[in-house]
């Protein structure tokens, strides 16, 4: 009885991926299908780099309308000029038609505070979209409001973390 011993192939080496975190330079679209909007969210980036993110995403889209592009960077400009100079501002939203933008910094090791930021930029994009469809912050009217937050909180802890 012969005995062949068979030598284990070493392993492929892969590169370890680098985990993503919340104070990485970042951008995310979120849909809200529901209201017809979308919320971006721009994690440590200038004014200048959030519209060219802005502008590559829009150019993916099958269905363009130039003038309307056009418009929304009009206004989109108009709406974040200015951010970088605010060195001190942790956030910021901005609203141009049916899209919303916030903007928040973060700093390294201070991520509680980051999530902090990011659901009070939020809380007023929830205030815009439901006070556009006459949905008043009533008794009746609190779910709406508690769902399309936490969605949207939901939805940038997934994009914005791993």
């Amino acid at each position: 009885m012969t005995c062949t011993y068979q030598k284990k192939r070493p392993k492929k080496k892969t590169k370890p991926t680098k985990r993503r975190c919340l104070h990485d330079k970042q951008f995310h679209i979120i849909s809200l299908d529901t209201f017809n909007v979308s919320v971006g969210i721009a994690v440590n980036m200038s004014e200048f780099e959030v519209i060219d993110e802005y502008r590559k995403r829009i150019n993916k889209l099958p269905h363009r309308d130039i003038g309307r592009e056009e418009q929304l960077f009009n206004g989109m400009f108009h709406e974040v000029s200015g951010w970088d100079a605010c060195q001190f501002t942790a956030g910021r939203m901005c609203r141009f038609g049916n899209e919303y933008l916030i903007m928040v910094r973060i700093l390294k090791h201070r991520h509680r505070v980051g999530w902090g930021v990011i659901a009070h930029e939020l809380t007023h994009v929830v205030q815009y979209v439901t006070r556009d469809r006459r949905i008043p912050l009533t008794l009746e009217t609190e779910e709406v409001h508690a769902y399309l937050m936490q969605h949207l909180i939901v939805e940038a802890m997934f994009a914005l973390s791993d």
